[in-house]
């Protein structure tokens, strides 16, 4: 099985027909993007579907005034322009790659078609979506709940949880250290609020400078205000 098929296969959890697989992986077509490369732009006609093969990319929508607002980060086996096919609506976002990554696309044509014939394809399709309004909900929920220093710290620990899966501690790594700019956006936050809250942070030595990286550590009961 070759590397586009293969990606089909997990993103369906290997539930899908092998003629399913075949059909998918003969109508994708590879593009590989470099960092900051542009996938796809707000409110541009859609007719593409993504299956994310390889790296991270970003989406975010820019308000009236310009400004990025993050809504989220996208990486292998996640899909990208989806609600475009489902809708037949201009993209309700725009997807940049954070590093180098590798992207397939199909046709919305072939992708609605594959939705109709192929039962766990469409409940893949079905999971995805039902997974990002959940994550979707616990980000607001967060935003409006918890301050930004809790909501840094979490999003930094989440960061770090990626970064550092095996966790050989203490703490967990997060290399390279992200930008103050980059984190404030991912939090809903101004820069200045999210540069004191993460000299809040040091000062609890929850978060530590390691060179070019951070050294992230859970939260201990009541060091962190809600």
């Amino acid at each position: 099985m070759g590397e586009i098929a293969e990606a089909w296969a997990k993103f369906c959890a290997a539930d899908i027909s092998t003629s399913g697989v075949q059909r998918l992986a003969a109508a994708s077509r590879p593009r590989r993007l470099a960092p900051r490369a542009a996938l796809m732009e707000q409110d541009q006609e859609g007719s593409q579907v993504y299956l994310v093969g390889k790296g991270r990319l970003k989406a975010v929508r820019y308000s009236e005034e310009g400004d990025e607002i993050w809504l989220a980060e996208l990486s292998p086996g996640d899909l990208i322009g989806e609600m475009s096919a489902l809708e037949g609506h201009r993209r309700s976002s725009a997807v940049e790659a954070q590093d180098e990554a590798l992207v397939f696309s199909i046709s919305n044509t072939v992708f609605l078609a594959e939705l109709q014939a192929e039962g766990p394809f469409s409940l893949a399709v079905a999971r995805l979506l039902a997974k990002r309004v959940r994550d979707t909900s616990a980000r607001f929920a967060d935003t409006l709940a918890k301050n930004v220093e809790a909501r840094l710290h979490q999003e930094l620990l989440g960061l770090a949880k990626r970064a550092d899966p095996a966790g050989a501690g203490p703490g967990l790594v997060l290399r390279p250290r992200p930008e103050i700019l980059v984190l404030a956006k991912r939090i809903h936050a101004t820069r200045e609020s999210c540069s004191r809250a993460l000299s809040a942070l040091k000062e609890k030595r929850l978060v530590i400078v390691e060179g070019h990286g951070l050294r992230v550590f859970p939260a201990r009961a009541g060091s962190i205000p809600s």
